[in-house]
């Protein structure tokens, strides 16, 4: 399987070994049912990109503060409590 996709992260060409930067166009590879996708620059690929690429989009990540997380595991307080011998 072959696929033109913008690179999310910093890696290089799985051929020429270019540096490809964020957000420049790379061919994926797929080689049978092997996970390992090939990356390839547009030189190593042989054609240019289409034009029509989609930008990388940014994710924003998002954490739970311990505190909460916590409360939701019932009776974990008392146990932490009493494991680090704290009194109230």
């Amino acid at each position: 399987m072959r696929e033109w996709t913008r690179a999310t992260h910093a890696r290089t060409c799985g051929h020429c070994g270019r540096q490809l930067l964020r957000g420049d166009p790379i061919l994926l590879i797929r080689v049978g049912h092997v996970r390992r996708l090939l990356p390839r620059c547009e030189a190593c690929a042989g054609s240019e990109a289409p034009p029509d690429l989609p930008e990388v989009i940014e994710k924003s990540r998002t954490t739970k503060p311990m505190s909460k997380l916590s409360v939701s595991i019932p009776g974990i307080v008392e146990r932490l409590k009493g494991v680090h011998g704290e009194q109230e």
